[in-house]
């Protein structure tokens, strides 16, 4: 009896919810280390810190602009 489902296109349908799954890690891993950052960089006095922070943030937005 045929489900309708063949395995090529549960394959598919498989390997769209894993690039799906990891286009949304990278989304919310570059969403909660820019919300840190700008948080650490706008409240802390360091020069240090704050160089660090731009550091990280100019790291993020290359990476999505790349």
């Amino acid at each position: 009896m045929d489900m309708g489902a063949k395995p090529r296109d549960a394959a598919a349908k498989i390997e769209l919810a894993k690039e799906y799954s990891r286009v949304v890690m990278q989304i919310v891993v570059s969403l909660v280390m820019l919300t840190t950052c700008l948080v650490l960089w706008s409240h802390s006095p360091s020069q240090d810190v704050q160089k660090a922070c731009t550091g990280f943030i100019g790291t993020i937005v290359g990476y999505w602009l790349r």
